[in-house]
């Protein structure tokens, strides 16, 4: 089990067998709120290969990563989950 921290809040997650994330909603919020995926990975001080790796479960997030995220696309932390830690079906 993986325990990520945000603050006071916690989520845990499996991943046995290299369980992959759906980002599908996190890629509308994207979208929402920054048009492009280019954009947002501007402001969150990344490079475009580097957000595309997270989106398609090639590299994990940081929990700083989420937290910034979050910031940027004025996600509540309390549904971070929503959007980071959805698994596949």
């Amino acid at each position: 089990m993986i325990l990520v921290r945000f603050r006071k809040l916690n989520y845990s997650i499996g991943t046995q067998g290299g369980e992959q994330m759906n980002y599908k909603k996190l890629k509308l919020k994207i979208k929402e709120v920054y048009d492009t995926q280019e954009a947002f990975a501007d402001a969150m001080e990344m490079s475009r290969v580097a957000l595309n790796q997270r989106l398609n479960n090639a590299v994990q997030w940081t929990t700083p990563d989420i937290a910034k995220a979050c910031e940027l696309l004025s996600i509540p932390l309390e549904e971070a989950h929503l959007y980071f830690f959805t698994p596949e079906v």
